[in-house]
């Protein structure tokens, strides 16, 4: 896996290495000065999600914040830890659905360790898990050795091929579809990384040579189509599994590195953060139910530099390096806080203000956020200086673990655990942090 420098040409912000676990490029090397980095003179004007036009300013987009956080809801307790199994599964399992478990597993299968303890298989070290699917039946996880496979969330694991270079991700609702591909910065020159993909859970892949240079973002399988959301820049939409990509036109211009989906709506419509050559991210909603025809319905806020989004059960929560900010009306108002966070975010928001020269090669910045599909109020956040949870719908959070680059957050409510990679392993503890 190859580390990745992803840096905004002229910019005051550059792309975190996500691999390497690295702090922001242009933070980390000195290579831009972000005292003096701005707003200016950009607004972002689209229309938003109710259909009205607006008109996004550093003061309205970073004000407009709920004096309350979102109304909590109360959790199930996670059941008894009890000891994992690590030996192969079947090859009759290999095909089982992602949303319910495999045909010899029970209704509530034997969890996988707990406590913040390290996942190994046969003493090989978990480099990072991908999932599939809401329930997380079925996990990917890489490791030296090679690609793994679990379709009885995470309990044991069964060898399928080999890991693939840059980012793997795995298809949303069809678990033996996988695509794996990295790119450049905007205006850096081309990735040298393959994209490839797999219809066979990993067995064999099929590099497609045309498009070397795209990262795959997210997949689903729709109405028969192998839909993809991918990027070597802006955002582009493959429906035939990456072997053609059509460009948004909307989106021309906005460095992409962040798309969600709730899944009742996915794949017609996505959350998208793009982010301008000069540092301002925003927000997208783009609809998409004309995949030949996908037009932004809004611009819902902006912030600065990269943002790492999540939808869920009607709510949104959008991490950004300042603060995580959480919306449950569709991103027309926000809650933002930094409470448990402090030292991991900048102090202050560079739209409207310099950063402090204190925190200029700090390298803050989010790498993920997840939310709990079984309970909303339990979101997981993954920064450039570690993990973070919260239990109260994003208004606080505590940090678990170590003060690593996390690399990927998968929640299992099917294991009742949670698997965060960082720093070349994977940690894994309960729904609530146990």
């Amino acid at each position: 896996m190859g580390l990745r420098e992803d840096k905004f040409e002229g910019a005051c912000v550059a792309r975190r290495f996500r691999k390497s676990g690295l702090l922001w490029a242009a933070l980390a090397l000195g290579i831009v000065s972000l005292a003096g980095c701005g707003f200016g003179d950009e607004e972002a004007t689209a229309t938003d999600a109710v259909g009205q036009q607006v008109t996004a300013t550093p003061a309205a987009a970073n004000t407009a914040a709920a004096t309350a956080p979102p109304t909590s809801t109360t959790a199930a307790e996670p059941s008894a830890t009890v000891a994992v199994s690590v030996e192969p599964l079947p090859s009759s399992q290999a095909t089982a659905s992602p949303t319910r478990p495999a045909p010899t597993a029970t209704a509530t299968p034997n969890p996988v360790v707990s406590s913040g303890e390290e996942l190994s298989v046969n003493g090989t070290p978990v480099e990072r898990i991908s999932a599939v699917g809401v329930e997380g039946w079925t996990l990917y996880g890489e490791t030296a050795d090679g690609l793994l496979r679990s379709d009885d969330a995470g309990a044991a694991w069964n060898p399928v091929g080999e890991v693939q270079p840059g980012e793997m991700i795995a298809s949303e609702n069809d678990p033996d579809a996988l695509y794996s591909g990295d790119r450049a910065g905007c205006g850096r020159g081309f990735s040298d990384i393959p994209y490839s993909a797999s219809n066979d859970g990993g067995a064999t892949w099929t590099e497609i040579e045309d498009n070397q240079g795209t990262q795959p973002l997210v997949a689903y399988t729709a109405d028969g189509q192998s839909v993809l959301f991918g990027t070597d820049c802006g955002l582009k939409i493959s429906t035939d599994g990456g072997a053609t990509w059509s460009p948004v036109a909307d989106l021309a211009g906005e460095d992409v590195f962040a798309i969600a989906s709730e899944q009742e709506v996915a794949p017609a419509q996505m959350l998208v953060v793009g982010v301008t050559e000069g540092g301002t991210g925003r927000l997208f909603l783009l609809e998409t139910s004309d995949l030949s025809a996908p037009a932004l319905a809004g611009a819902l806020t902006q912030f600065w530099a990269n943002a790492e989004v999540d939808w869920s059960a009607g709510r949104i929560v959008l991490a950004t390096a300042h603060q995580v900010g959480v919306s449950d009306d569709g991103g027309q108002n926000w809650f933002w806080t930094r409470a448990g966070i402090e030292d991991v975010t900048y102090s202050v928001d560079p739209l409207e203000q310099g950063i402090p020269v204190e925190e200029q090669s700090a390298g803050f910045g989010p790498t993920t956020v997840v939310i709990d599909p079984t309970d909303r109020d339990r979101i997981w956040l993954g920064t450039n200086h570690g993990a973070f949870r919260s239990v109260d719908g994003g208004a606080s959070w505590i940090a678990m673990g170590d003060s690593e680059a996390v690399d990927s957050i998968v929640v299992s409510p099917a294991s009742e655990r949670v698997f965060v990679s960082a720093g070349g392993v994977t940690r894994v503890w309960t729904l609530d942090g146990e």
